[in-house]
């Protein structure tokens, strides 16, 4: 799995707790910017309706992304994604999702049909979990969800616009074959289980992620998290080469309300990969974990998460949502 090793880096906002009034858990949102100018991170709550997610709203003029970071600013992670995409001889967008079985997934479908399957505490399965399916008039709309005290957030600095950034339900991707909204019911507010994975996704520079909520732990027990991604093979931007500048990535503070975290990063594009992160819990007890995505240029970033294992001294946790 091609990542950059694990890095510590500052979470700017050490913790930001919210009460998701729909979910029987709170969220606890933090992040971490580390490239562009004074990161402002937030919380994204719904229904953003003024203006709306999609269409963008205050479109970056490409001159402006490419002199103040494609040119001079360009985060090593996209560098490294870029070294990656070129070494794999990806094509340029075609297809989007590649038709490749690997021992995990085969195309779309995350299936382990080679491999065992992981002890997953959260596959994003149970809509009752999902906000959008909780109560979607009075506190969502199609392009803000969450689920189960997994909490959305994002950089808003001025060149990276949370309002640009969707976070949803992915009924396709993850499932594939296996398809399956809803279950025996489309009702709303229902508790039978789909099959969906979370999709973070802009085509304007962003960095975005859920948060989960607060774990509990002994103080240095040895915490290992893994968690599935797939990143869209998204076409060029420029004329003459190929723009391959967005990357997922796993954080893990083993301290909840300490201001670091470490991180390992993602960087396979057009199919289901594995990120893992281990960390030693600290003296509170207590640690998190955030599912990232991060772009710096206008690209069809489309990042979609699945099937997170969290396990505490080698047992594994039964649900972290």
């Amino acid at each position: 799995m091609p990542t950059s090793g694990r890095s510590i880096r500052r979470s700017l906002l050490a913790v930001l707790l919210i009460v998701a009034l729909l979910l029987p858990a709170s969220a606890v949102l933090a992040g971490d910017g580390d490239t562009g100018p004074n990161p402002h991170i937030v919380p994204i709550l719904a229904k953003r309706t003024s203006p709306p997610p999609i269409p963008h709203s205050d479109v970056l003029k490409p001159n402006d992304i490419w002199n103040h970071v494609v040119a001079s600013n360009l985060p090593p992670q996209s560098h490294e994604a870029s070294d990656v995409a070129s070494a794999d001889g990806l094509s340029n967008g075609k297809p989007f999702i590649l038709k490749t079985t690997t021992n995990i997934a085969n195309g779309i479908t995350l299936n382990y049909m080679n491999a065992p399957a992981p002890s997953v505490c959260n596959n994003f399965d149970a809509n009752g979990m999902w906000a959008s399916r909780s109560n979607p008039k009075a506190h969502n709309d199609v392009f803000t969800d969450w689920f189960g005290g997994w909490g959305p957030f994002a950089v808003d600095d001025g060149y990276r616009q949370a309002k640009n950034v969707v976070f949803s339900k992915e009924n396709a991707v993850g499932p594939g074959e296996n398809y399956d909204d809803d279950g025996k019911s489309s009702a709303v507010g229902d508790t039978v289980d789909g099959r969906h994975s979370a999709k973070i996704a802009s085509s304007q520079p962003y960095a975005a992620g859920f948060a989960s909520p607060i774990f509990h732990a002994d103080p240095g027990s040895t915490v290992t998290v893994s968690v599935y991604y797939l990143i869209i093979n998204h076409g060029n931007i420029a004329h003459n080469k190929r723009w391959d500048y967005d990357w997922a990535s796993l954080g893990v503070k083993a301290d909840a309300y300490g201001d670091t975290a470490q991180y390992v990063n993602g960087y396979t594009r057009g199919q289901w990969h594995v990120m893992e992160n281990t960390v030693t819990v600290g003296d509170s007890g207590m640690f998190m974990v955030m599912i990232q995505g991060e772009s710096p240029a206008a690209l069809n970033s489309n990042i979609y998460f699945d099937d997170i294992s969290i396990t505490v001294d080698g047992e594994p946790m039964a649900s972290c949502y």
